[in-house]
């Protein structure tokens, strides 16, 4: 398994998260959705689905997020306009701290993705709208430590 960290800046308008990296895990064994959320819940992540990522950025300021390829591929935005684009395939993980901006531009039509988060935190829906801050800040500021790594 490859792992990899990313801090990316606050552009003013996605907030991303000064404390604590996104860690990026490529090579993890997929074999289904049911697995991949038994294997976050026993970690401590809870409340998973299974679906895409949102074609617009946008970033949660009450709970930290992972992300794990099921199928397909996708090209994902990670930062808004101060982060990186990845390509991530079946396999591939992210941990996306609270404050993280993230964004699919672009994928496969078979693209899934298991999300999940610390157990008892709720995501709330945050877009970078004015507004949003400081009250995002303050509650991203407020969360712990993501918790345990799942990978």
């Amino acid at each position: 398994m490859e792992r990899q960290t990313f801090r990316f800046e606050d552009d003013g308008q996605f907030p991303n998260n000064q404390r604590y990296d996104v860690v990026l895990c490529r090579g993890i064994h997929v074999e289904d959705p049911d697995q991949v959320m038994e294997f976050l819940r026993q970690r401590g992540w809870t409340g998973a689905w299974v679906n895409g990522i949102y074609d617009f950025p946008h970033y949660h300021s009450t709970a930290h997020e992972v992300l794990v390829c099921i199928q397909g591929t996708a090209e994902v935005r990670l930062g808004a306009d101060a982060g990186q684009t990845f390509t991530l395939k079946k396999g591939d993980a992210a941990l996306l701290p609270a404050g993280t901006a993230h964004q699919k531009l672009s994928g496969s039509p078979d693209f899934q993705a298991v999300g999940a988060y610390p157990e008892g935190q709720s995501f709330d829906m945050m877009y970078g709208k004015e507004g949003e801050r400081p009250g995002a800040d303050r509650r991203i500021e407020e969360l712990p430590p993501p918790g345990p790594e799942p990978f």
